[in-house]
């Protein structure tokens, strides 16, 4: 039965691997960026792209955050992936809304809101540390752990920018309002 079982499981995937195989296999050269290219050890290699860093939301640290605070996080992330900036300006809890948002420019106001760079810490009101989030210089966000804080969530993070080093950030996440919404910190 054993034997029976394993040759049905197996099948199928020598079957994918051979069409597989048989679909990439080529006669001629190969093709890079739709010119024929030499084979050998000097032929070019096409340049590998960074792949943009997974928000990591299917992972197991965050496997008992609640279905709504996923997707919603899930929302967030495809935001930042599309530089959707009116998405991500719109997702202010309404008071701090209210309160901040006219007194900063959109990027301060980001960077209050997803409390990035500095204001991810605890204490962030160093001297004349200010920052701001532009996000059409992000290409993704990472979601690095998660704690329940009363009816809040607060996640923290790393926006990965499309060039240099990550930055840090800490949502806070009302999730349990009829619309999710987050809480920046107040100047």
């Amino acid at each position: 039965m054993k034997r029976n079982l394993c040759l049905i499981v197996a099948a199928p995937v020598v079957l994918m691997a051979a069409v597989l195989t048989a679909a990439c296999a080529s006669d001629g050269p190969a093709v890079i960026n739709g010119a024929p290219q030499a084979e050998g050890a000097d032929a070019p290699r096409p340049a590998i792209a960074t792949p943009v860093t997974g928000d990591r939301l299917d992972t197991r640290e965050f496997a008992g955050l609640p279905p709504e605070a996923r997707a919603y996080l899930a929302a967030v992330s495809r935001a930042f992936r599309n530089q959707d900036t009116q998405f991500l300006l719109a997702q202010g809890e309404k008071t701090f809304e209210a309160e901040v948002k006219p007194r900063y420019d959109d990027e301060a106001y980001l960077a209050l809101l997803y409390r990035s760079g500095p204001y991810a810490a605890d204490t962030p009101w160093g001297k004349g540390q200010t920052a701001k989030l532009e996000p059409l210089a992000i290409r993704g966000i990472e979601y690095i752990d998660w704690e329940e804080q009363g009816p809040m969530l607060a996640i923290q993070g790393r926006l990965i920018p499309k060039s240099g080093a990550a930055i840090p950030c800490k949502i806070i996440l009302a999730w349990r309002l009829t619309e999710p919404k987050i809480l920046g910190v107040y100047p």
